[in-house]
């Protein structure tokens, strides 16, 4: 009777193991799960952080350099925009318009001062304006994909994309956005 105790003790103890075993293994899973998970939320948290709040403003004598080479590439035949921020007609006409000036696109987009004061309008107001209006951020990134690739375009991936609307930007719009930064 006593040999038979003594073997269900042995039994008994060898499953305790095995729990204790299996407990520390699960225990460490779930660290290890958790550390993962924070890691992917700190991974998560830099990726958004690096997208650059706009504070307060565009930086105006970056998109100078980028788009005119600080006043030395005033004509863009390919795309028809003109002046020290490269502006279409169309959009210089509907930015003067809501600042209530009277400029016309062919002589003053050349005029450094009022084509920066129309830059400053469209980059710092108009653009943040129709961002709020289609609930997209504010940042950096996406004023400028608004100003390189259309609020419409912008809209469009941000409101199916969500978080990776990134990936669906043109190739043209990133290089302008890595100029903005490495300037």
């Amino acid at each position: 009777m006593m040999k038979g105790i003594k073997m269900k003790a042995n039994q008994i103890f060898f499953i305790l193991g095995l729990l204790m075993i299996t407990y520390i293994i699960g225990f460490t899973v779930g660290i290890s799960k958790t550390k993962i998970q924070a890691n992917k939320e700190s991974i998560e948290t830099v990726i958004k952080d690096k997208e650059s709040k706009v504070n307060p403003e565009i930086d105006l004598d970056k998109i100078w350099m980028i788009e005119s080479s600080k006043g030395k590439d005033l004509w863009n035949k390919k795309s028809r925009a003109r002046g020290h921020y490269q502006f279409l007609e169309s959009t210089w006409n509907e930015m003067v318009k809501k600042m209530g000036k009277d400029w016309d696109w062919w002589s003053c987009s050349m005029d450094k001062n009022k084509s920066e004061l129309v830059a400053h309008y469209y980059y710092n107001v108009e653009i943040p304006r129709l961002l709020n209006h289609f609930r997209i951020n504010d940042t950096v990134e996406t004023r400028i994909s608004c100003y390189s690739w259309g609020i419409g375009h912008l809209n469009k991936s941000w409101q199916k994309y969500a978080e990776r609307w990134r990936e669906f930007v043109p190739e043209e719009t990133k290089k302008y956005i890595r100029d903005y930064h490495t300037l």
